[in-house]
């Protein structure tokens, strides 16, 4: 009897003690995560190192991780990671965008290819993927199948994608969206119109047939008010095509004066200078910059791709291991740290891509 106890004070205190384990390893977890969502990349990969330890396979933590690191820049942990996580839960179509994007960055665009096109045969709306597909077919001279997918990445909103579609193809996607969205707004004009129209002639229709003779100034009185309520109504609606009309001149505005080959060059000082280029990046104002200390015995380039918001924030940033001389760990992180911080001025363009090259010169 004596057994039979320690050994249920022994099952007991396991089970106790493992749900204490998974409440510790979800809460490391969530954090890692919202570390993740806020650019905390390096500090995220830390608190997802604890939880691997522990437990190798808890959740996607190993794909998690994999997607921080390509993030920073650490390739060969990407690969790792994936190669792991692909023994326990085979290819998925994440798995095969993160080997595709890697694959690219690594300057392997046979074996990129094979994995964009597999992770796009379920993931249809990322425009990431059409956009670096189509970067291959176009190195390649399969300028067709460039085409198409620049088309698609356009289509899902993305500035290079219009850009290379209106260059390359000869297609103005962007022209395209303008006038379909036109079209449909004047579409939704006319119908509401039919419909204020139906309604003030039901309500007319129904009071006349109930109204006593001695009522008929009041009708017309009423039938008064509805008519100045429709014309304010329909001036309202006038004026919010106008502004939307505006808005939309703005834009092309944007779009005609911007010069997209522009380079703006910062010198920082006598040992960092940076070159701000592509999409239209180099002619656009710099609101904000950070301040940046470079110390570094190497001599070379730190590349890092950026999206800049309409409203001029930094929404993405990403290491180009393909332009850059400089691969040290710590002078990537720092780049891509640095790259978030900058504003740029606001415009109409919805979101414009670009490069910021940070030219070390070695002590």
């Amino acid at each position: 009897m004596r057994y039979l106890l320690l050994l249920l004070f022994s099952l007991i205190s396991l089970t106790s003690q493992s749900q204490s384990l998974d409440e510790e390893i979800g809460f490391i977890y969530t954090k890692a995560k919202y570390l993740i969502e806020t650019n905390r990349t390096e500090d995220a990969v830390k608190e997802l190192n604890k939880i691997i330890k522990k437990d190798a396979f808890y959740e996607d933590a190993l794909l998690l991780r994999a997607e921080a690191k390509y993030q920073l820049g650490a390739y060969a942990g990407v690969k790792k990671d994936l190669i792991q996580f692909i023994d326990k839960n085979g290819i998925t179509a994440r798995v095969a965008r993160l080997y595709g994007l890697t694959d690219f960055q690594g300057g392997n665009p046979d074996a990129a290819l094979n994995s964009l096109t597999l992770a796009l045969n379920s993931i249809k709306e990322d425009k990431k993927l059409y956009e670096v597909r189509a970067q291959i077919f176009e190195s390649d001279n399969q300028l067709l199948k460039a085409c198409e997918d620049f088309k698609a990445a356009a289509k899902l909103g993305s500035n290079i994608g219009m850009r290379k579609a209106k260059s390359l193809c000869g297609e103005d996607v962007a022209e395209d969206k303008k006038e379909k969205k036109k079209t449909t707004k004047k579409e939704n004009n006319n119908s509401n119109q039919d419909e204020k129209s139906k309604v003030v002639v039901k309500d007319r229709n129904l009071e006349s047939s109930k109204v006593e003779v001695s009522e008929i100034k009041e009708e017309k009185e009423g039938t008064e008010e509805k008519e100045v309520d429709r014309g304010e109504e329909e001036e309202n609606d006038t004026k919010e095509e106008d502004d939307n009309a505006d808005d939309e001149e703005m834009e092309e505005e944007v779009d005609e004066d911007e010069d997209i080959n522009a380079v703006n060059e910062i010198v920082v000082d006598e040992d960092l200078t940076l070159v701000i280029s592509g999409d239209g990046l180099g002619s656009r104002e710099i609101v904000d910059k950070p301040n940046i200390l470079i110390l570094s015995d190497d001599t070379g380039d730190v590349a890092i791709n950026i999206c800049v918001s309409r409203a001029g924030r930094v929404t993405a940033a990403e290491f180009d291991n393909l332009n850059s001389t400089i691969k040290k760990q710590s002078l990537v992180s720092l780049a891509l740290r640095k790259s978030k911080d900058f504003w740029f001025e606001k415009n109409g363009s919805k979101e414009q891509c670009g490069t910021i090259i940070f030219k070390i010169k070695g002590i």
